[in-house]
């Protein structure tokens, strides 16, 4: 599968990720994260390998739970486009 812009900053601010974090787990830098969502340049297919992974994990562990991703769920609840760690961990 190909990944549009949208598709790629959507999974990163469902996973809640900065674009930093996002570049960290596929091994290159936050300026290529950036082109690739703002659709500039289009991911290298071994990128989008890893992002249909990690988007397959982030599917598994949401119905394991029963339920929507943690993240997302404070992102809609709240109107919010995306959530740090510290939203998450100020709701345990």
């Amino acid at each position: 599968m190909g990944w549009s812009g949208q598709q790629i900053k959507d999974m990163r601010k469902q996973m809640g990720w900065s674009a930093i974090d996002l570049a960290r787990r596929l091994g290159c830098e936050k300026s290529e994260v950036l082109l690739w969502e703002e659709e500039q340049e289009e991911p290298p297919s071994e990128v989008c390998q890893k992002l249909n992974l990690f988007e397959s994990e982030r599917e598994r562990f949401s119905r394991a739970i029963g339920g929507e991703p943690l993240a997302e769920s404070v992102m809609k609840s709240h109107g919010l486009g995306q959530v740090s760690s510290e939203d998450l961990e100020n709701l345990k």
